[in-house]
């Protein structure tokens, strides 16, 4: 039994590590998209002058 809850930790470990990852590339790609918005609706308004 101690090994199961040694292995569940473990799991559980990794597990939130790979969680953290992924929200942190969703914010990177969720701020990148923004910013090229912002950066092509500036563009774009440039061009109209």
């Amino acid at each position: 039994m101690n090994q199961l809850i040694l292995f569940l930790n473990s799991f559980m470990e990794y597990l939130i590590v790979f969680g953290i990852f992924v929200v942190s590339i969703i914010i990177a790609c969720l701020i990148g998209v923004n910013l090229k918005k912002r950066k092509n609706a500036k563009v774009s308004q440039e061009e109209r002058q």
